[in-house]
């Protein structure tokens, strides 16, 4: 796979861990170069963009540890109790993390899965998946030409212009009536009982299901995620706005409202609040993967 290449050409150059390597790619768009580039340019400014400090700040001796907040636009640094085995952390931002690989908290899956499932969802394989699943090559120019109504006459697109059925890709000019005409193919058929397409129709039903199955669970997380990232926006306008005036109409100091946002903040992105359900999804995905 090339993204694994990427990760392991990363992380033999830079000298870093291969959950390191992920997530620089990732940042970079999953250019090889522009991590490069970045990082001999300035590893400091890098660093910081990511969450990674330059090496673990020792702030005391019971393995106190630092690190930048990986949130946009965040410059506090969180510290960590080494040797325990929780490993999520929460910045003065609001902002959870995974201490170990700075991905968004993510107990109680662990980080390998997490980075599989982020890996997952920038592939290219399901882009693969949906062409074979819902495609077919012109037998001329062999471009994906997808087939959503009409009849089986097809013609490719300038400059090939070939026409040919969709059923058994033979040029349309050796179709007609006699074939089947316009919504049939007789040609096919034959062709089918024989077994002709197994091969080529069971490539398709596999890249189908395993699109299907996984739609299935990426639109529950994606919906989760985004309803996770409405709840924080609407924390940060209550902090920010909302906060004041019932402080001001309730004649009570803010810090007496805090268990407002403490509330907010259980329900949007705690277990086993939305971002547990949120993380459910892909356990399933990868679960339901293992056992099949």
């Amino acid at each position: 796979m090339r993204q694994e290449d990427d990760i392991n050409t990363v992380a033999a150059v830079l000298s870093v861990s291969k959950v390191i390597a992920s997530i620089l790619l990732r940042h970079h768009n999953w250019s090889v170069n522009k991590v490069h580039d970045a990082w001999f340019a300035d590893e400091e400014q890098v660093r910081k963009a990511v969450g990674l400090l330059d090496e673990p700040v020792v702030q005391h001796p019971n393995a106190r540890e630092s690190k930048w907040c990986p949130a946009p636009g965040c410059d506090y640094a969180v510290t960590f109790d080494a040797g325990g085995a929780n490993y999520d952390v929460s910045c003065l931002c609001s902002h959870g993390f995974c201490w170990n690989c700075t991905e968004e908290a993510h107990r109680p899956v662990d980080c390998g899965t997490v980075v599989k499932w982020i890996m997952k969802n920038s592939a290219e394989s399901e882009n693969m998946n949906w062409i074979l699943a819902n495609s077919k090559p012109c037998p001329k120019c062999k471009r994906p030409i997808e087939k959503n109504q009409g009849c089986m006459h097809i013609t490719c697109t300038p400059p090939c212009k070939f026409d040919f059925c969709w059923l058994c890709l033979g040029a349309w000019s050796d179709h007609g009536e006699r074939t089947g005409g316009f919504y049939a193919c007789n040609r096919y058929e034959a062709a089918k009982q024989e077994g002709v397409y197994d091969d080529t129709e069971r490539r398709r039903e596999m890249a189908k299901n395993s699109l299907e199955r996984y739609t299935h669970y990426y639109e529950r997380w994606a919906s989760n995620q985004s309803s996770r990232q409405k709840a924080l926006a609407d924390l940060d306008q209550m902090q920010t706005v909302h906060i004041e005036t019932l402080s001001d109409i309730q004649c009570q100091p803010e810090s007496q409202l805090k268990f407002i946002t403490e509330a907010w903040l259980q329900t949007s992105s705690s277990p086993p609040g939305g971002q547990f359900l949120m993380l459910l999804f892909f356990i399933n995905y990868f679960l339901k993967l293992v056992i099949s």
